[in-house]
């Protein structure tokens, strides 16, 4: 059976579809970038990373260089294994690097 909360965090459709962008690990993964991969509305992905980050699932780090400055977003370790959890996927047996 799948969760559907999990650590204070509900499995919205948009909650699902960030946690899915995040969880390909890749680089640069800003809000627009994450709002345009996971389909949902701009308003919807920054209230995700919002509660993603309070509660350390995901860290934000501002990109040096001019401004306007980007924030880029990853998973943390909890982060990864709670997304796993949350979406009743398998976690990968490679890890990230």
């Amino acid at each position: 059976m799948r969760r559907h909360t999990l650590d204070g965090i509900r499995a919205t459709r948009a909650m699902r579809r960030v946690l899915l962008v995040l969880l390909t690990d890749a680089a640069n993964l800003g809000g627009f970038t994450i709002t345009k991969a996971a389909g949902v509305g701009a308003g919807s992905t920054y209230v995700c990373l919002d509660r993603l980050e309070e509660r350390a699932w995901v860290t934000g780090e501002f990109a040096d260089g001019p401004y306007p400055r980007r924030r880029f977003y990853r998973l943390t370790p909890a982060g990864w294994k709670y997304s796993h959890q949350l979406l009743g996927l398998i976690p990968s047996e490679v890890r990230r690097g």
